[in-house]
C-alpha cells in the first residue's frame, strides 16, 4: 500500500471564508477568533480582544454571535462539514461496478484514514481550538461529533453495504460502524494535535488504523 503525495490543500476555514457570502465584518470576527482562540486559548480571549483584533465594535460581535460558545461552534461547523467531502468515495463506488477491482476493507480503510489524515495535518490551527476547547464544552463537542458521523455514515453507506455484501464487514448499521470510525482516528489526532506541535508519521499511523478497524469490524469478531 504506497500514499500518493498530496498537493497543497487550502484550510478549510480559508476555504469557508473565501466561498461564503457572510459580511464582511462577520468574517473578520471569524478570523479573530480562530487567532485569539489558537494562540490564547478560549477561556482566555475575551470579546473586547476579538473586537479589537477584529477592528469592530463589541457590540458588533454580539450583533453576529449571542455568546463566545457561539462563536466556537461557528469555527467547528465550517470544519466538520468539509472533513468528510460528499464526494470522498466516489472512485471506490465506480470501480465497484466489477468487483474485482475494488480493493479489500483493510486497504480501503487506509485510503480513505491516510487521506483524512493529510486533511487534519492541514487543518491544525482550527483543530487545535475546536478540540482543545470543544472538549471541555461537550455540548459543541458532541454537536460537532454527530454532524461528523451523521455525514460520515451518508457519504460511506453504499461502501459499508459493498464489504457487507462481500463478508468483509459486520452486519451493524452505518452510525454504529462510524462511531469506530470516528473512535480510532480520534485516537490519534487527538494526541498528535493537541499534545505536539510535531508532524506525525501520518502513513504509519493510517496502516496501524486501518488494520485495527478492519480486525475489530470483520465479522468474525462480531458480538451481536
Amino acid at each position: 500500500m504506497e500514499a500518493k503525495t498530496s498537493p497543497q490543500r487550502i484550510s478549510v476555514f480559508d476555504e469557508y471564508i473565501l466561498a461564503s457570502d457572510l459580511p464582511q465584518r462577520q468574517k473578520r470576527v471569524l478570523k479573530a477568533c480562530l487567532v485569539l482562540f489558537s494562540t490564547k486559548g478560549y477561556s482566555d480571549t475575551t470579546t473586547s480582544d476579538i473586537a479589537r483584533l477584529a477592528g469592530v465594535s463589541e457590540g458588533t460581535v454580539y450583533k453576529h454571535f449571542r455568546t463566545k460558545k457561539d462563536l466556537l461552534t461557528a469555527l467547528a461547523v465550517p470544519f466538520t462539514d468539509r472533513f468528510l467531502p460528499s464526494n470522498a468515495f466516489e472512485s471506490v463506488l465506480d470501480r465497484a461496478k466489477n468487483m474485482e477491482s475494488v480493493p479489500d476493507f483493510n486497504e480501503f480503510l487506509y485510503q480513505i484514514t491516510y487521506d483524512r489524515f493529510l486533511f487534519v495535518s492541514d487543518n491544525r490551527e482550527i483543530l487545535r481550538v475546536f478540540l482543545r476547547d470543544g472538549i471541555r464544552r461537550t455540548d459543541a463537542f458532541d454537536l460537532a461529533r454527530e454532524r461528523f458521523v451523521t455525514s460520515l455514515a451518508a457519504a460511506l453507506a453504499k461502501v459499508i453495504h459493498l464489504y457487507q455484501a462481500r463478508g468483509e464487514l459486520i452486519d451493524w448499521p452505518e452510525a454504529v460502524i462510524c462511531r469506530f470510525v470516528f473512535g480510532a482516528w480520534m485516537g490519534y489526532v487527538l494526541p498528535n494535535v493537541i499534545l505536539s506541535d510535531q508532524s506525525f508519521d501520518i502513513e504509519k499511523a493510517s496502516h496501524r488504523v486501518a488494520l485495527t478497524l478492519s480486525r475489530g469490524l470483520a465479522p468474525q469478531t462480531s458480538v451481536q
